[in-house]
């Protein structure tokens, strides 16, 4: 079932060339933090650009992900952000695939505060496909995000993933999909996040999706959620060691199966001072 569902999919990256250069599967786990104040990290701007404005230290990430525990689908997910007084700057950059078929993506983020209560912040993408049959197609996308505090406790924001549309360049002449979501987070505490996220990905079903962060331990926290319209659901464990941060992942597909992820983040330097 799992050769037939990848076959599959295969041929409808072909016939939608367009459709493929997309954030990776785990963005859901790792981005969570973008609609609070607390349990931000460099992940979180994949997910919102206004979390950029959230983070006190120079950060950095990088994730590995085998999707469907296939070598052929692997991805690398690599951040970094840098703040400054009035916000933050981020580096993106993702690379999938293998030599039959690959995408990435390189971004440039910029989020800043307006005010005590909110945030925004704007993403500019290159994306390039490569399919050597077919020859490789680039296209460049913007992503713009604001989040707003709403009580000391409750954060709520939007996010838009190429909202004017866009076509790849080459043969193609299709266009890429524009993605619009929905975030709210409740930090019930300082060891505790729920959030729920509403996902409208252009010419797909609504995605509502529904997690959780707890830090049991001062140095050990556990994620978990569900999605609905991709019929997955992830849980995961952190642990802290000094300025570093270790996540074992493990994403599970209803019908194509387990999705193993590591994820490693480092903090430098002093934390950044506010402005008053």
């Amino acid at each position: 079932m799992k050769l037939t569902c990848l076959i599959a999919s295969l041929f409808l990256s072909i016939r939608l060339f367009s459709q493929v250069v997309q954030p990776p599967g785990i963005n859901g786990y790792a981005g969570m933090g973008a609609y609070s104040a607390h349990f931000t990290d460099p992940y979180s701007f994949s997910s919102n650009q206004a979390a950029l404005a959230q983070l006190n230290n120079v950060v950095a990430g990088i994730m590995l992900e085998r999707r469907f525990l296939l070598k052929e689908l692997q991805q690398i997910h690599a951040v970094a952000a840098f703040p400054f007084r009035s916000g933050g700057m981020g580096v993106d950059l993702l690379y999938g695939g293998s030599k039959l078929f690959s995408q990435s993506r390189l971004g440039l983020a910029y989020g800043r505060k307006l005010g005590k209560q909110a945030q925004l912040g704007i993403q500019l993408n290159y994306n390039r496909l490569s399919i050597p049959t077919y020859g490789s197609a680039a296209a460049i996308t913007f992503e713009i995000g604001a989040v707003f505090q709403l009580s000391p406790q409750l954060y709520s924001g939007i996010h838009l993933d190429n909202p004017v549309g866009g076509t790849l360049s080459g043969n193609t002449g299709e266009k890429m999909a524009s993605v619009y979501t929905w975030g709210i987070a409740l930090e019930a505490s300082d060891q505790l996040l729920i959030s729920v996220q509403l996902n409208k990905e252009e010419n797909k079903m609504l995605d509502v999706m529904a997690a959780i962060d707890y830090a049991f331990l001062p140095r050990v926290s556990a994620r978990a959620g569900i999605s609905t319209a991709t019929s997955h659901s992830f849980a995961g464990i952190g642990l802290l060691i000094s300025n570093m941060r270790f996540d074992f992942v493990a994403d599970w597909h209803a019908r194509l199966g387990l999705t193993p992820i590591l994820l490693f983040i480092m903090t430098f330097g002093e934390p950044k001072t506010e402005t008053s």
